[in-house]
Parts: structure tokens; sequence; C-alpha cells
């Protein structure tokens, strides 16, 4: 109990809430159940209580752990080919949901990445021609986007003080659900962007299809690191109270999040066909995700506005 706190609405300010679900740790290591609550006012669902920053910044470190040490092994893995051409790369992240290519398009100038994580977009955006630059909260991948000549600041964007109006273009990429304080954070980008600036914002859609679904076993959750559950009412009612003009927002389905929650789902699981093919490892071939895939476009043409994830485009007017 000493490493939680509770929280309040980040829309409405309100502490008036009921539990939605109780939702357990399924990726971090964290053995504790957590409750997601929905708010009586504006109906934003928010971890409560959660994890306090100490703790928080614990989790982190020791999760980045392994992904940092096999990144070399991951990124062989991904095809250099398609990286570095636009096209193809274009095609492959519309057929399997994926917002990297859009966002790259619509990145324009002086471009700041908050949570920019080992830098892998930052270069993208640098090969593109944009003056680009990071935010990143944990000491190892700072240390490893400086050593690329890559310009990060380490710690939170409050702490970064940049000055106003100097960027064109803010993304939060899978960041704004595990802010504390959203709509203060929302408040700063609104002050560093210029005027006519964009916030291009990608993060789980609690309201999707799979999270209905998977219930309590949707990825999307990803307890205890995920402060905040967003729809897309929830989103835009955030963005317009920091003073943001909502030009775009659309639901799509990353192929990755139904294996990430088949997966969750099937280790509480003790025996079965599914757990069976899991272990002979058939749900992270390529020819069962280009499958979800498949079916997934689908599901978001004839199920618009319930894909998993919110892409999202904010307008300083």
């Amino acid at each position: 109990m000493d490493r939680l706190e509770y929280a309040h609405c980040a829309i409405c300010g309100t502490k008036d809430n009921e539990i939605f679900m109780k939702i357990r740790d399924y990726q971090y290591g964290v053995r504790s159940e957590f409750c997601v609550v929905k708010c009586n006012h504006c109906g934003l669902l928010y971890t409560n209580p959660r994890l306090n920053a100490p703790a928080v910044k614990i989790v982190y470190e020791k999760s980045a752990g392994p992904w940092d040490r096999n990144k070399n092994q991951t990124a062989k893995k991904s095809s250099f080919y398609i990286r570095r051409h636009p096209f193809l790369r274009k095609i492959w992240h519309w057929f399997t949901g994926e917002y990297l290519s859009q966002m790259l398009e619509r990145s324009k100038g002086k471009v700041l990445d908050l949570g920019c994580g080992f830098g892998d977009l930052l270069e993208d955006l640098t090969r593109r021609g944009c003056d680009a630059c990071g935010v990143e909260v944990n000491p190892r991948a700072v240390e490893a986007c400086l050593k690329k000549g890559l310009k990060v600041a380490g710690g939170t964007l409050e702490n970064a003080h940049f000055e106003n109006e100097s960027f064109d273009t803010v993304i939060l990429c899978h960041l704004i659900e595990h802010l504390p304080d959203p709509k203060a954070t929302l408040k700063e980008i609104y002050r560093i962007l210029k005027p006519q600036g964009l916030v291009l914002i990608y993060c789980p859609n609690a309201d999707s299809y799979f999270a209905d679904f998977f219930g309590k076993y949707w990825q999307g959750w990803a307890m205890p690191l995920h402060f905040y559950h967003f729809t897309s009412r929830t989103i835009q009612d955030l963005a317009c109270g920091a003073g943001f003009k909502v030009n775009k927002i659309r639901a799509v389905t990353p192929e990755w999040i139904f294996s990430g929650s088949l997966n969750q789902y099937l280790s509480d699981r003790q025996r079965g066909i599914l757990l069976n093919l899991q272990k002979l490892g058939v749900f992270n071939s390529i020819f069962f995700r280009l499958g979800v895939a498949f079916i997934t476009r689908i599901m978001d043409l004839f199920l618009p506005g319930k894909g998993e994830c919110l892409r999202v485009e904010l307008k300083k007017g």
C-alpha cells in the first residue's frame, strides 16, 4: 500500500467514481490486482489506486532491461529493406494497422517525440528532414539515443523547459495513457506548440471490440503502467479541456494486440489446444499475424470506431 496513490479524474477533476473492472498485471511482474474505475461525471476510465512515482520508476527499469538486451536481435528480424523504403512500409503499416507511416507523413518542421524510447522514430524523422528531438524518462534509453547522435532530454516534458511556441509537431505514441496528469501535459504541449501546430496521439481504445471480447485479458489495459484508458469521446473531452481542436480521430486495429491479448488469456489456462499451439509459437508466426491483420482490416471497416487503437490529431488554434 505504501507504493500506491489515489488519483482523481483527469478530465473533470472529481473523485466520484465506481469500480469498472479488476485486472491483474500480465506483463510487468507486479503480482497485484488493480482497479479500473469509471468517473460518474464524464465517463473517463482510469486506474485507481495506482502506483506512485518511485514504484513506477522501478517497474520501468526492470521491464526495459530485457527489451534493451533483445533490441539488436529484434531489429535483425525486422525487414531492413521495408524500413528504408517508404512506399513498401506504408503498405505494410496499412495492412497491419500501424500508425507510423502516417505519423511520419504528418510530421513537419521541428518535431518533438515524447517518450521517444531508444530513438527509432527520431531516426526516421531525421531521415525525412525533420528537426527532431525527444524527451524520455528512462536513463538507459536516453544514453542510447545520445550515442546515436540524437537530441534527447532526460526526464519529463515539464522539466525540459522548452521555449514558447518552439515546435511544429508533437508526437505522443503510446504515451498519453502512461501520464499521471495528461491534461497538464497537454497544456504544456499547447504552450510550446507553434500556432496551427499539430499533436499526433496514438493510444489504446478502451471501447474496442477486442476490449469487449477479451475483458480483463485485453492487452490494452497494460496494468499497472497504463493510468488512463481512453475512448474516442473521453480523449476528445480531455483535448478540448486543454485548449485544442480535434482535427481527426479514427480507431484502427494493429495485428499485434490480438496476439498479445490471446497470450494473456492463455496464461491463466492449464491445458487445451490453444495453449499447446501457443507453446509451439503458432501465434507469433508471420502467417498467423498476416491472417489476423486481414481479419482486423475487415472488422475495422464494418465496426467503425471500435478498433483497438485511437489515432488522434489535435490542432492548436
